[in-house]
């Protein structure tokens, strides 16, 4: 089963679960993409990095899904307000 990490620099990193992570994710935009022989980074709109690991950057032998702020420290803090459920799709004209 993978482990879920939230990375928060310079506090070090904070174990979370599946319902956190998508909690987090949920309906943001992949903005970037990179991958390499043993991980899968996804940029996510409002500053956020996945990376999908196996072997794992905090725990070797498993996969592990770590989630970081991609915002610089001087930058200042964005929140996001859920405005209740909004349609997803466009309306035929």
């Amino acid at each position: 089963m993978p482990t879920y990490h939230f990375v928060r620099a310079p506090f070090g990193s904070q174990e979370s679960n599946f319902l956190q992570f998508v909690e987090l994710v949920k309906g943001r935009s992949i903005v970037s993409l990179a991958d390499s022989e043993d991980f899968l980074e996804l940029g996510l709109s409002g500053n956020i990095m996945v990376h999908i690991s196996k072997g794992g950057i905090l725990s070797s032998g498993t996969i592990e899904v770590s989630c970081f702020s991609t915002r610089n420290p001087e930058e200042p803090q964005a929140f996001a307000f859920l405005l209740g459920a909004m349609p997803q799709g466009m309306p035929a004209w």
